[in-house]
């Protein structure tokens, strides 16, 4: 296999000593010929393939699909017997089938789109409302997906409160857009990050949304505590953590860091609504999703492995091969 190297003018070439342009820094066009090295106990591959996936879990899909899309032969090897990792459906018990994770969360919009999973099977049911949180003295907060009745019940918690709630929300788009970054690229150098943040309220924001917690937040924008009960379990959801973790605060940058990439479709935009379960429910479980990109990624010449686990990577140079 040949390396990839730099061409005359400082770019990167490909293997065949093509020009190399911005499209997966092209540093995949070098062939691979079988990549890893898998336990003794199982035949090894003769193939070749531009990338291999090491896991099937819902990442390593998504990104086999969009690899496949950009022309590159792909495989996909999963250690254990079913892909998709949390998101795979089990039977946890004889006759009932679940995953480990209870939701869809932040599904990209965009890749549901780039991806076709809807034309491989992926269909969403909207319940309204979207979720049902208990609340102190016998109370319930209802999420509606029309703004306004979330706005009214949000309001009679204090006076104030839903312009208050807004703000706050506001406050974190606004840092999104100021940052000038896109979740869709390659992750940025913290020079590139912080380049923008030339203000002082821009370091501020810094400051609290990366290192300070998410109680302080909220306590600073005077948010009422039933208010407060519906952001907090955001920002410490997916981890071992509390409101008064340092670092929460960015937990709930997803969205507006996703709505600062690509600007919103609408007013049925799941990114638009900041409460769990605006995105929606999959038809057939979280395994659906599952099941589609499996499918997109076989559409487009990828190839998928279950029950191979991977032992060793062996790299010399610039050069990948299995012994």
């Amino acid at each position: 296999m040949e390396p990839v190297g730099q061409d005359a003018s400082g770019g990167r070439r490909t293997a065949g000593g093509r020009p190399g342009g911005a499209v997966l820094h092209q540093r995949f066009r070098a062939p691979v010929t079988g990549l890893l090295s898998l336990p003794a106990s199982r035949p090894r591959s003769s193939g070749r393939h531009d990338a291999i996936i090491i896991g099937g879990g819902h990442n390593g899909l998504v990104a086999a699909a969009y690899l496949g899309r950009a022309g590159l032969k792909t495989l996909v090897l999963e250690s254990r017997p079913m892909l998709g990792g949390p998101g795979a459906t089990v039977e946890f018990m004889p006759g009932y089938f679940s995953s480990i994770a209870n939701s869809p969360g932040s599904l990209e919009p965009k890749i549901v789109r780039d991806l076709e999973l809807e034309h491989y099977g992926l269909t969403f049911v909207r319940p309204d409302p979207t979720l049902v949180q208990p609340l102190a003295h016998d109370r319930l907060y209802v999420g509606w997906r029309n703004p306004a009745r979330n706005q009214a019940q949000i309001e009679a918690f204090a006076p104030g409160e839903a312009a208050r709630y807004d703000a706050f929300f506001a406050y974190l788009q606004k840092f999104a857009d100021r940052l000038g970054i896109s979740i869709f690229e390659p992750p940025p150098s913290l020079h590139h990050l912080v380049r923008n943040l030339t203000r002082l309220e821009d370091q501020e924001a810094f400051s609290r949304i990366f290192f300070g917690n998410v109680r302080d937040l909220m306590q600073e924008f005077e948010l009422a505590q039933e208010t407060q009960a519906l952001i907090a379990p955001l920002a410490v959801v997916g981890g071992q953590a509390s409101p008064s973790t340092p670092g929460t605060p960015f937990n709930l940058m997803m969205r507006p860091l996703s709505l600062a990439s690509l600007k919103a479709g609408g007013a049925q935009d799941p990114r638009l609504i900041p409460l769990r379960g605006s995105t929606g429910l999959p038809v057939g479980g979280l395994g659906a999703i599952i099941d589609a990109l499996r499918a997109s990624v076989l559409a487009h010449g990828g190839a998928v492995k279950t029950g191979v686990g991977v032992a060793t990577i062996k790299t010399r140079g610039n050069a990948s091969s299995a012994s």
